[in-house]
């Protein structure tokens, strides 16, 4: 899954592809959607690691919609930036598998497409984290939270919970 070094307070969380800093203090958010085309329902999931790789919080919530998965991607990621916000969580490192999403949050220029409201929102809440890495990860890694976001289809509101991790 993944594996810590520890030197100097910095930690890095090696996953395939790379690794990923995570000072000490601050967190990783990995994000994800999920869709039911036939019941019109989304489901968003988030989890966020600590810098030593520990699973420390989670969010799942459902949506009503049938939408395309990039915006189901951005939908769910704006929403668990909102959740990190509410509850002050120290951001430094977000991850989800949506590459294209990547692309567009860090491209600067105009956009006019349905998403461009929701890329510009996620901007936004970006900003509440100074020295923050937006990074595309690849999905196999993403299947912890790729689960809470399936899981969130068969919900009828929105779940949160920290210390004590539900089976994923």
């Amino acid at each position: 899954m993944s594996n810590i070094n520890r030197c100097c307070g910095v930690h890095k969380l090696q996953v395939s592809g790379g690794e990923k800093v995570v000072p000490q203090n601050q967190y990783l958010l990995r994000t994800d959607a999920a869709i039911n085309t036939t019941q019109s329902k989304m489901g968003f999931g988030a989890v966020v690691h600590d810098w030593q790789g520990n699973l420390v919080a989670g969010f799942s919530a459902p949506a009503v919609g049938n939408l395309q998965p990039l915006i189901a991607e951005a939908l769910s990621l704006r929403a668990s930036l909102e959740w990190c916000i509410n509850i002050q969580i120290p951001l430094a490192v977000i991850e989800t598998d949506s590459k294209m999403l990547v692309d567009k949050v860090h491209n600067k220029k105009a956009d006019f497409s349905a998403l461009s409201d929701v890329v510009e929102d996620i901007r936004y809440s970006l900003s509440a984290f100074p020295d923050v890495h937006l990074w595309h990860i690849n999905r196999t890694i993403n299947c912890r939270v790729h689960n809470l976001a399936r899981r969130a289809l068969g919900q009828d509101e929105e779940s949160c919970w920290n210390a004590l991790v539900p089976a994923l």
